[in-house]
């Protein structure tokens, strides 16, 4: 396929699936995101959701926000379109405090202009109601030619609580070109959610990482 995919908006597909704090389930939806202005929106459909359990849950656990496809890009920063023509596989382990254990694999692919996000998770994500995700912060640390690890620490507030849980992500693809250094991805997020399905938007800007980039110069 042509690798010198531009800049702009692109349409989402998702499917995925998994077994989630005891319940197995299939998700489906779409999306679209615009590296222009680092705005994603998405919507998405689980068959079953294990009782008392938020929907944010599976989303968590199986979808990981694909935030660091569709970033706005300032300061010589780049995000996996411009470096990864927007094609990767990924591994995503979660963990914290009160029992969060979680593990997805899979990947996104082109179809045509738009793209295809498919994945499978396995754990335990317990989340009942979930009010406000906080805004994050996610540092992307590329790990050699062709992959790279993401961390995170997730807030959230759940049944009137804030609670925190950790992600690591690792991805390889193969590259377009090469990240330069570090890099720091600001990301915030309003959920919306109505029984089984979620729609989420996303606003995401990816800069490089403050001064360690200079430092190692």
């Amino acid at each position: 396929m042509d690798r010198a995919r531009e800049p702009g908006a692109y349409d989402l597909r998702i499917e995925g699936g998994g077994h989630v704090n005891g319940t197995e389930f299939r998700a489906s939806g779409a999306g679209r995101g615009d590296t222009r202005s680092g705005e994603l929106s998405f919507d998405v459909y689980f068959s079953d959701l294990s009782a008392d359990t938020d929907p944010l849950a599976n989303v968590f656990s199986s979808l990981i926000l694909p935030s660091g496809l569709f970033g706005r890009e300032v300061d010589g920063a780049a995000g996996l379109l411009t470096v990864a023509d927007g094609e990767f596989v990924f591994r995503q382990r979660l963990g914290g405090k009160g029992g969060v254990r979680a593990e997805s694999v899979g990947g996104l692919h082109a179809d045509g202009e738009d793209f295809v996000w498919r994945s499978e998770a396995r754990g335990q994500v317990p989340l009942r109601d979930v009010s406000e995700i906080r805004p994050v912060s996610v540092v992307m640390i590329p790990s050699g030619s062709g992959r790279l690890v993401e961390t995170i620490q997730w807030a959230v507030v759940d049944e009137g609580m804030e609670r925190t849980f950790h992600a690591v992500r690792e991805f390889t693809f193969r590259p377009d070109r090469e990240f330069t250094g570090l890099q720091l991805r600001e990301v915030s997020l309003q959920p919306l959610k109505r029984g089984r399905e979620v729609s989420v938007q996303i606003s995401s800007t990816i800069r490089p990482f403050p001064f360690i980039n200079e430092i190692a110069e």
